[in-house]
């Protein structure tokens, strides 16, 4: 076949340019490059920096595994970094407590769903509740799988469990 392309042997084409100017148009194409960021708005930049957590979470979550440094907490603080915003405003801004707040973004404590729908609405239905609660439940599941203290300790309230004596099912 003669449309084939042999990988190979591809290669770029030259610019035909000195050092010198290869440098000078390499700078100039940054400073435009940054002239356009700024010219991007204030909410497009948020709405575009939402878009980029938001897929960060959801292509974390379609591993199926748990990370630590994925948790709910990781990502609130993302999301306070994006819209410029201290604990406090954000809190105030959710109508939550500025110490509740605090043990959510350190993930010493799981959000409800209030919080979560109030985030939701935050973003603008940007990054929806449903995400953020997949996040909080992937903490809980590992929590569940590892924690065998706490499950030692309630199997002791438990009476009259179900015994099996038929060998395993």
């Amino acid at each position: 076949m003669q449309n084939e392309i042999n990988h190979d042997h591809v290669s770029l084409p030259r610019h035909g340019l000195s050092e010198e100017e290869k440098l000078a148009a390499d700078n100039a194409l940054k400073l435009m490059r940054f002239k356009r960021l700024n010219e991007i708005g204030e909410a497009s930049r948020i709405y575009a920096e939402l878009l980029r957590i938001k897929y960060e979470i959801t292509d974390y979550l379609d591993l199926g595994i748990f990370d630590p440094d994925h948790s709910f907490g990781k990502y609130l603080k993302k999301y306070l970094q994006i819209f410029g915003l201290k604990r406090r405003e954000l809190a105030k801004d959710i109508s939550i407590h500025e110490t509740k707040f605090s043990r959510i973004v350190n993930d010493k404590e799981n959000p409800g769903l209030a919080i979560l729908y109030r985030l939701e609405e935050h973003s603008s239905g940007v990054i929806e509740a449903s995400i953020w609660w997949n996040l909080v439940t992937r903490k809980v599941e590992n929590d569940i799988k590892h924690n065998r203290k706490d499950r030692r300790t309630q199997s002791k309230k438990v009476k009259n469990k179900f015994k099996y004596e038929g060998g395993r099912l």
